[in-house]
């Protein structure tokens, strides 16, 4: 970073303070000074036009009244002669005009025409004249006439009620125009004047602003330019020169502050220095007592004193007495060479030494609890005020140690910064004596280690035959993925077995689990990634990652048939990072076949006791319509080269129909084909831009064709109950062909109509009933399997089953009428029981029972069967049914409906109520389908409301749906 002075920084942005502050004062004073010119010359514009327009005004006023006489005796003359002068008299005036109610001009003064004479009669034509004869009081307005930019004045001449012509004068606004531009620039000279005053004066204030924030700028530096020396000298390695800085303000104290930590920098330099040394010599000695002895000399020394001592409870007393004496008691005794001063041949008496060692086994004994601090204390002896320092430290395991050191107050050196150096020194102290510990150790050690190093090297021999035993004969594929993804040497035989190779050892271990597999490429990249990126990695990640490592492939061989392997991954940990991968690879293909065979056969008892629940005439009838609506869709894809939504609704009804019936009886392995066929419907209705694709439409209808044939298949050779086109007959029932009763029906028709007595007519009547009773059923057994399909529906929407009753007065169809009856109430009952029945707890709240209830009233009236369904559920929500066919287009925004007709949207195709769409509902097919039934046998079906007009102004509404079916072989019983 470039280095910037303080000076410069403080002039800088002081100037540039000084600077935004004028610009901002200068900004203002301009903006303000501006907008009252602004608005002063826009009073002054103001009150010129004011000015210009009164006398507009009060000019054609007055002459209007002037010409009035002039007008009744047709003095042209006189009134070319009043206009003119008016022109004249007036610079501003630069068209004059008069005209009579027939818009003809009298007087026409014009710059070119200033007399106003006129020798044609022109009638005016002008736009500003058809302005003029419609006005019936003085008016004004801006134009243009002839170039000229003039405000236009005219005022109507009446006498006595009788409008006798128009005044008109024209004035221009340049005069106006003049005196505001003369106003403008006289308001921008003086602003020019106020921003100059202003502008000299910021000048004139910077100038003496700058020079004051120099002279203080040059007044702080200058003592930091001192520190900044300082700070240079010291940083090159000299702590002797000392800061001189006088000030009585914080610099003054930043600078004792730095002369301070100058001299702490000095003197920890010098304890660093001499504790190296000491590091050093500590290195080369080889017992513990040498160590305690070189310490307390080191000690002795740095603190100047006159006796030292060291306490230890296996090492005994050591003490140094200082170097101008010399005892022969001393433990060992420093040359007068070591500190510079020849004083080891001064010789005292014993009498006269004083007995420091007593006096500091007394402190020493007084100190016994202090082992944390080092502290230094005062105290009187032998007639002198002395000082010792206290030095604790830990001996281990053997207790405590302490130096004493004893000098006269006034010599010893002590300071804050010593607690740190003896703290260190110790450290050293402790960390020499654990080497000196370890090196014993390491002999101990290295004499056993050869016979360790045997032990193990045979424990490992034998864990390694283990494993190689292991690896050679487990039935398994086992290895290891390395850091660079290939797969070590050391892996189980059976590997080569499994991938028919023996080409494994250092390969590429995804190469050889994938290469040949039929995973897709999107899956391998997959797994590679997964595999690359986990080696290296936290535990944790394979965690986070196993499910992207594929556990199941099949594997191709060349001449050989197919294999299914499973793979199980395991992360190998190396200081909790995953180091390798470790892969088990097991042949299954036989299990997989095995499981295949179970699975095929399991479908096949599920489809066997699917079909054995129901009665063969209802599983033939079934499967006789289900392939009728197949061969109709296989029609409609087939002629059909586009697709419309008419076609798609007719593809969708009948695939929907096939799954209601399937869903009926409860055969689950055809209602899922069927489920994927119906999707594909609604996709395309749904957006009829998709392709039309025939091949993949058929595809779906061929699988949904499989399931049915697999189930006649089974129906016909597994439980050999025949084509299932033969009803199940009970004990004195027989077969009857229909056609056979139809002919006979119609011989007993046609002999009736001859001379026959009364009795054999009556005879004739009862043959003919009996005869149209053959083959019948009633209404309540028609529908029985729908009833039983919708308790079953019940429990898969989570309801209680729904109370179904049949009201059907003796009614009873023939069977060819049960598909059809069979298919509207089954699309009818699910429409009740997913839409309109509430679940239970919402039923209880509104106080009613859990279960719903569906009614079915059926009687024939007029020879037609009239069917009337309904529940007791919520109703239909007609503002729903309303948005959605608006959505989809059934119908306008803006178009009003009534509400019956707004319910009778029901049938639309595709229109639903359903929140969501599922296997059951949701697609807006059922009740579309039901219209489609019936209309086919020309019958008729509708929504016919059941609420109140309250309620179905609430947008809930009861309803029922009403059939209608002309007779089609309905009888009502006697």
């Amino acid at each position: 970073m470039k280095f910037k002075s303080i000076k410069s920084k403080l002039i800088i942005q002081v100037s540039s303070i000084l600077i935004m502050v004028f610009v901002a004062v200068l900004s203002v004073v301009s903006y303000l000074s501006i907008d009252e010119a602004e608005k002063s010359l826009s009073r002054n514009q103001q009150q010129i036009k004011d000015a210009l327009l009164a006398k507009g005004k009060l000019l054609t006023q007055n002459n209007s009244q002037a010409v009035k006489g002039m007008v009744e005796d047709n003095a042209f003359s006189s009134i070319q002669g009043l206009v003119a002068s008016t022109v004249e008299a007036d610079e501003d005036i630069v068209f004059g005009t008069f005209m009579d109610t027939d818009r003809v001009a009298w007087a026409q003064v014009t710059p070119e025409n200033p007399l106003g004479l006129l020798t044609d009669r022109v009638v005016l034509e002008d736009e500003n004249a058809l302005w003029v004869e419609g006005l019936e009081a003085v008016e004004y307005k801006h134009t243009t006439i002839d170039g000229y930019s003039v405000y236009l004045f005219a005022a109507p001449v009446i006498v006595d009620d009788e409008m006798l012509g128009f005044i008109q004068y024209a004035l221009t606004d340049n005069n106006m125009l003049n005196s505001i531009e003369a106003v403008r620039v006289e308001s921008e000279k003086a602003l020019i004047k106020t921003i100059t005053v202003i502008v000299a004066l910021a000048l004139f204030t910077g100038i003496i602003g700058f020079i004051a924030v120099r002279k203080m700028a040059i007044k702080i530096s200058r003592p930091l330019n001192a520190l900044r020396d300082a700070a240079e000298t010291i940083s090159s390695g000299n702590y002797d020169q000392r800061v001189n800085v006088t000030s009585n303000d914080e610099i003054g104290l930043l600078a004792n502050n730095f002369d301070t930590m100058r001299s702490t920098i000095q003197k920890k330099i010098e304890d660093l220095v001499e504790l190296n040394t000491l590091g050093q010599a500590f290195t080369a000695l080889k017992f513990e007592r040498e160590i305690f002895e070189l310490s307390l000399k080191n000690a002795y020394k740095h603190t100047n004193a006159i006796f030292g001592l060291i306490s230890h409870p296996e090492l005994g007393d050591i003490n140094m007495l200082d170097v101008t004496k010399e005892c022969s008691d001393a433990g060992f005794e420093v040359s007068p060479e070591e500190d510079g001063v020849d004083k080891a041949k001064a010789v005292f008496d014993e009498e006269n030494q004083p007995d420091w060692m007593a006096v500091l086994k007394e402190k020493m004994s007084e100190q016994m609890r202090v082992l944390d601090v080092i502290q230094l204390n005062e105290f009187e002896a032998f007639g002198e005020s002395h000082a010792f320092i206290n030095i604790p430290f830990s001996a281990g395991e053997a207790g405590m140690g302490r130096f004493m050191l004893v000098g006269k107050r006034e010599n010893i050196r002590y300071s804050d910064s010593d607690q740190e150096y003896f703290s260190s020194m110790l450290q050293m102290m402790n960390v020499s004596q654990n080497n000196i510990k370890l090196k014993c150790e390491i002999e101990e050690h290295n004499r056993n280690l050869e016979e360790t190093v045997k032990q193990r090297t045979a424990a490992l021999q034998e864990k390694t035959n283990d494993i190689t035993n292991m690896m050679s004969n487990m039935h398994q594929g086992l290895f290891t993925i390395m850091g660079d993804g290939t797969v070590h040497h050391e892996y189980a035989r059976y590997l080569e077995n499994i991938f028919e190779t023996r080409d494994i050892a250092g390969v590429n271990a995804l190469d050889l689990l994938f290469d040949n597999s039929t995973l897709g490429e999107d899956s391998l990249n997959q797994v590679r990634t997964s595999v690359m990126s986990l080696i290296g990695s936290d535990e944790i990640m394979f965690d986070f990652n196993q499910h992207l490592l594929v556990n199941e492939a099949e594997v191709t061989f060349k001449g050989k048939p197919n294999k299914v392997l499973e793979f199980d991954w395991d992360p190998i940990l190396l200081n909790d990072c995953i180091d390798k991968i470790m892969v088990t690879v097991r042949d299954v293909t036989a299990l997989k076949a095995l499981e295949g065979e179970a699975a095929e056969q399991k479908q096949e008892l599920e489809i066997i006791s699917q079909i054995l629940a129901i009665e063969t005439d209802k599983f033939a009838r079934f499967i006789t319509s289900s392939f009728d609506f197949i061969d109709k869709n296989r029609t409609i894809i087939e002629e059909n080269e586009h697709s419309s939504e008419a076609l798609l609704s007719e593809l969708f009804r009948n695939m929907h129909t096939i799954k209601g019936n399937a869903r009926t009886y409860g055969f689950s392995h055809i209602t899922d084909d069927v489920h994927i066929a119906e999707t594909c419907y609604d996709t395309l209705r749904k957006d009829l831009s998709l392709t039309w694709d025939k091949d993949q439409l058929l595809c779906e209808l061929d699988a949904v064709r499989e399931g049915l044939v697999r189930y006649r298949h089974v129906n016909q050779n597994v439980l050999k109950r025949g084509n299932g086109d033969s009803a199940t007959l009970k004990e004195g029932q027989m077969v009857v062909d229909s056609d056979s009763v139809s002919a006979l029906h119609d011989t007993l028709s046609a002999i009736s109509g001859g001379e026959l007595s009364e009795q054999v007519k009556k005879e004739i009547i009862k043959a003919k009933a009996l005869l149209l009773m053959l083959d019948t059923v009633s209404l309540e057994d028609a529908l029985d399997d729908m009833c039983q399909s919708t308790c079953s529906l019940a429990g898969e929407l989570g309801k209680p089953a729904p109370d179904i009753s049949i009201n059907a007065k003796g009614v009873v169809v023939k069977q060819d009428m049960r598909e059809l009856l069979n298919n509207v109430c089954m699309h009818s009952f699910r429409n009740s029981l997913d839409h309109g029945i509430e679940m239970p707890e919402e039923r209880v709240n509104c106080g009613k029972l859990p279960e719903g209830k569906i009614t079915v009233d059926a009687s024939i009236t007029d020879n037609q069967l009239e069917m009337r369904i309904y529940d007791d559920g919520q109703g239909l929500k007609l503002s729903k049914l309303r948005e959605k066919a608006i959505q989809d287009g059934k119908i306008a925004e803006e178009e009003c409906l009534s509400t019956e007709t707004i319910a009778n949207l029901l049938f639309a195709p595709g229109v639903s109520t359903a929140e969501s769409v599922t296997q059951i509902s949701g697609r807006g097919v059922g009740m579309d389908a039901v219209k489609k039934f019936i209309e086919e046998k020309g019958g008729n079906v509708k929504i016919a409301l059941r609420s109140e007009r309250e309620k179905i102004e609430s947008e809930m509404a009861l309803f029922e749906l009403v059939i209608t079916i002309p007779d089609a072989g309905y009888l009502k019983s006697a």
